[in-house]
């Protein structure tokens, strides 16, 4: 019944377009027969996203159209990519020596600064990253992955500018951060202990200093964790501790996955965006797993729908807005 009526939305979808196409104006898009049939598809592909893979491909035997095909098949592709993982996930635990977690009290908050890129060779097309923006009574730092926006004192001859670690102005638009804030609906929380992740991945650093581990390792290292919903987050460790840090400084309790891209969290003193590595880059040696005790796991509702947003997203062919070198450089071609 979910994939007939599935359809039948497709073949409304398809009859809308066409008017669109043939009276070339968008006002098909706006009425509530439109409205009402994107409400149904993304309902139905709710339906998909729940299934695991040997449902998937059953179902994928019982259609015949096109479309319904692909969306199954896409569906499919990402199951198949989050068992993979969790498989990886459970390998590595099994071999893991103990990580002893690190506990510390932060004297300050993190400086916006630190989110700033710092990557010479990037920093070279994307100058105007390494400061931070003073806006409307933020000071936003970013790298296009990470991102702090944090409420601050600042002087008012500072509104609107882009300052560096020397106070130096640099010229330039600054990428639409509020934009890729608010993009889109909240997922479901990590459900995890904020505090005991981030004693963990520093456990992980600290252990990989100690073995003296070689620059490209300690840079590469990533976090694996479970979520309270049983999705694997993968995080570069580095780029989880400033984050984590971060979140801190605003008061924040839990992040919330927003795509297969990026978690987010915010609170009345500010924003933080952490980066998540997709579907696509899978566990490796370099990896270390987290597994929170069970008094840890926050079972939150805090949710707009239901606990699939990445596989959601994904499906999506990437349509969402993110913290990637694609829609920051849109952002300057349209200064020039």
């Amino acid at each position: 019944l979910a994939i007939d009526a599935y359809e039948d939305a497709q073949e409304k979808f398809d009859n809308l377009f066409s008017l669109l196409v043939k009276e070339k104006e968008s006002k098909p898009f706006d009425n509530r027969e439109w409205r009402e049939v994107n409400r149904t598809k993304e309902e139905l592909k709710d339906v998909l996203l729940q299934l695991n893979t040997k449902e998937l491909g059953e179902l994928l035997k019982q259609v015949s159209g096109k479309d319904t095909e692909y969306v199954i098949k896409t569906v499919l592709d990402i199951a198949n990519r989050e068992e993979h993982r969790l498989i990886a996930f459970n390998e590595i635990l099994d071999k893991q020596s103990h990580i002893t977690p690190e506990y510390k009290e932060e004297e300050k908050a993190i400086p916006v600064l630190e989110f700033v890129e710092t990557d010479k060779k990037r920093a070279e097309t994307h100058i105007i990253l390494t400061g931070v923006f003073h806006d409307k009574g933020y000071v936003v730092g970013t790298d296009a992955y990470l991102l702090l926006a944090r409420k601050e004192d600042y002087d008012k001859s500072l509104e609107g500018k882009v300052t560096n670690k020397k106070g130096e102005v640099i010229n330039g638009k600054y990428p639409n951060w509020r934009a890729v804030v608010n993009s889109g609906k909240q997922g479901k929380s990590w459900g995890v202990n904020l505090e005991e992740l981030h004693a963990f991945t520093r456990g992980v650093l600290a252990k990989l200093k100690t073995e003296k581990a070689d620059p490209s390792t300690k840079k590469d290292a990533k976090i694996a964790f479970k979520t309270a919903d049983g999705k694997i987050v993968l995080c570069y460790a580095n780029a989880l501790d400033k984050a984590l840090q971060g979140a801190k400084s605003i008061g924040a309790k839990s992040f919330f996955g927003n795509d297969d891209v990026f978690a987010i969290t915010q609170t009345p003193k500010g924003y933080v965006i952490c980066p998540m590595l997709n579907q696509g880059q899978n566990i490796d040696d370099n990896s270390f797993a987290y597994v929170p005790r069970v008094s840890e796991l926050q079972h939150s509702t805090e949710t707009l729908s239901n606990g699939t947003e990445a596989k959601h997203s994904a499906s999506q062919n990437d349509t969402s807005i993110k913290l990637s070198d694609t829609s920051f450089a849109s952002e300057e071609e349209a200064e020039q």
